[in-house]
C-alpha cells in the first residue's frame, strides 16, 4: 500500500479522526457539517478494513502482527462510522488475548 509522504498510517489516528467527525457532525447525522469536515468516510473504512490480519485482529497497515490496542481502535473507528463489526475472527482474537 503506497501512502503520500505526509500521510499518517496508524489506527490510533483513524480512531481520532472518526471520533472527532462523529462529535462534530452530531453522530454523522448532519450532512451540511459532514461536507464541512471533509473526511472521506468510505476511504477511511476501507483503510481500516484492509488492516485486518489473517488472525482476525488489526495491526499496522503494512501487515504487521495484530495488536490488541490497534484492534480496539479499528473496531471502535468502524462503529463510530456506522458499521457494525460482527466478525467471528475479531471476537476470537480478542478472547484469546
Amino acid at each position: 500500500m503506497l501512502l503520500p509522504v505526509v500521510s499518517e498510517a496508524d489506527m490510533r489516528s483513524c480512531y481520532c479522526a472518526a471520533a472527532i467527525t462523529y462529535i462534530l457532525t452530531d453522530g454523522l447525522r448532519d450532512d451540511h457539517l459532514m461536507s464541512c469536515v471533509g473526511l472521506n468516510i468510505e476511504k477511511l473504512k476501507s483503510f481500516v478494513r484492509s488492516s485486518q490480519n489473517y488472525g482476525g485482529g488489526y495491526g499496522d497497515p503494512f501487515n504487521f502482527e495484530s495488536h490488541a490496542g490497534l484492534t480496539y481502535c479499528a473496531v471502535a473507528c468502524l462503529k463510530l462510522l456506522g458499521e457494525d463489526q460482527h466478525d467471528d475472527k475479531v471476537m476470537e482474537f480478542c478472547i484469546m488475548r
